[in-house]
């Protein structure tokens, strides 16, 4: 009887080994994950405040108002569409401005 709880025992203990690394390995990857996460978001972060300082950029120079305060409309955008439709490339000359260019794309032969 006391061989049989001693094996059991021992049984146990591989059992909770296992268990053990299985949430080590999920601790490892889900630090791989977090962090992941804070580089997609800081990549989101970085993407808006470039939308950011191109619209501030058009409304000052496009914009109609005082030195104080610009205001530029611009149509409702069908962003999927224009993707489709067109494509965009930004290069940055030697006087550092920026050349943007579009493009509309080749209808795609069946």
């Amino acid at each position: 009887m006391a061989q049989r709880n001693t094996d059991r025992i021992k049984e146990l203990e591989i059992e909770l080994g296992r268990y053990r690394k299985k949430v080590d390995d999920q601790n490892k990857e889900l630090s791989k994950l977090r962090q992941h996460r804070r580089m997609a978001e800081q990549g989101v972060k970085e993407i808006s405040m470039t939308m950011d300082a191109i619209l501030i950029s058009l409304a000052l120079t496009f914009g109609k108002g005082t030195d104080l305060r610009k205001t530029l409309t611009i149509d409702q955008v069908d962003f999927l569409a224009l993707h489709e439709n067109y494509t965009v490339t930004a290069k940055r000359t030697k006087a550092g401005k920026y050349t943007v260019t579009v493009k509309k794309r080749e209808e795609k032969k069946s």
